[in-house]
């Protein structure tokens, strides 16, 4: 791998963190939602420049570079666990996604990576508890982590609702990615066609 590509994963990285924070400040304000909304909207936004990119570069280990650099992103925000959990995403979707060659398996590594990153906050929740949370995670107030700690309680269905809804929204990025990648596929095929019919072309006057 050469400078240059990791210049291009860098640029691909910091495009999905913008609009994953994007999303995040966005549905920040919807309360409980939020919580299940924020994990499967920022998959969404998410995977399409991991899917450019992986397609463009082609090269490993891109994958793991792109997630850990998303964890070095968070964790310059007072969220530093991320690194252990983007570690984790970035090793699975790395060998998930093989040589970059085959269009299902670059959909389920990010699929797969950012279920596994979605998972963070239950399971942060659930280990640490509330006040923990609060030491580890400086960004969050005690009011906060003790919302959480609630929203995740044992006492209520939440736990499978909130797994669920996760996978369904991954599933969502794996349809969207093939439709990312398919377009880029169609558009190249068609550009190859027209190529070789201006080639023909000039054959023709020559």
């Amino acid at each position: 791998m050469k400078l240059k590509d990791i210049i291009q994963i860098t640029v691909f990285t910091v495009i999905a963190f913008v609009l994953g924070m994007a999303v995040s400040m966005g549905t920040g304000m919807l309360g409980t939602v939020s919580l299940y909304v924020a994990s499967g909207f920022s998959a969404l936004v998410i995977a399409p420049p991991f899917v450019v990119m992986a397609k463009k570069i082609k090269k490993k280990p891109s994958a793991f570079i792109f997630f850990m650099l998303l964890a070095i992103f968070w964790s310059l925000m007072g969220y530093w666990p991320m690194l252990i959990i983007n570690l984790v995403a970035g090793i699975v979707a790395e060998l998930i996604i093989g040589n970059y060659e085959n269009d299902k398996r670059i959909a389920v590594a990010i699929a797969t990576g950012m279920f596994i990153i979605s998972m963070h906050a239950m399971t942060f929740v659930k280990v640490l508890g509330p006040e923990k949370l609060v030491e580890v995670f400086t960004v969050f107030s005690p009011e906060q982590a003790q919302y959480m700690y609630t929203f995740f309680t044992p006492k209520s269905n939440v736990d499978f609702n909130y797994c669920k809804y996760c996978f369904w929204s991954l599933w969502l990025v794996c349809s969207e990615c093939i439709s990312i990648i398919n377009f880029f596929e169609k558009k190249k095929r068609e550009r190859d066609t027209l190529m070789q019919k201006n080639t023909v072309k000039r054959d023709l006057h020559s």
